[in-house]
């Protein structure tokens, strides 16, 4: 049976609930191939299958993750200007994408998924489980304007 993904709305109370703030993104158009530069971590089913996967461009990740970890906004742009991230800040990610599969699963007639550790997207992309992400069916955008530039988030669903 083929994941549904969650409405946008449910994703951004999750965000907000866990970051204890507004989350200043929003439902846009695809953002393009944002997964070369990034942070992914796929959602298995409970057969351990990929079902779903979850991408943040490196704008987007540093928000989440440095956001939880209520780390200041210079020192998360600094980790987005040097292109990587903290391994405190993907810890902190990792957690926000396993909170993201709360709305997943409040989708009736969904399949439960847990979320995998987030890595970067290209290590994911180019092994036998993340391979499909490049052609999910469907794919839920998120953007907005995060540590003074845009930034993306993608729910995948395979």
């Amino acid at each position: 049976m083929a994941l549904e993904l969650p409405p946008a709305p449910k994703v951004l109370a999750v965000l907000g609930s866990l970051l204890g703030r507004d989350v200043p993104l929003a439902p846009g158009d695809p953002a393009g191939d944002i997964l070369t530069e990034g942070y992914s971590a796929l959602c298995l089913d409970d057969d351990g299958h990929p079902a779903a996967a979850l991408s943040a461009d490196l704008r987007a990740a540093a928000f989440l993750g440095g956001t939880l970890m209520m780390l200041p906004s210079g020192r998360l742009e600094d980790s987005v200007d040097a292109g990587e991230l903290d391994e405190i800040v993907v810890d902190a990610l990792s957690e926000v994408f396993n909170n993201l599969t709360v709305p997943f699963n409040a989708v009736p007639g969904n399949s439960h998924v847990a979320s995998k550790p987030a890595s970067a997207t290209t290590q994911l992309l180019g092994s036998d489980d993340g391979a499909w992400i490049a052609n999910a069916s469907k794919r839920l955008d998120l953007s907005g304007t995060v540590l003074g530039g845009a930034g993306h988030l993608v729910l995948w669903a395979r």
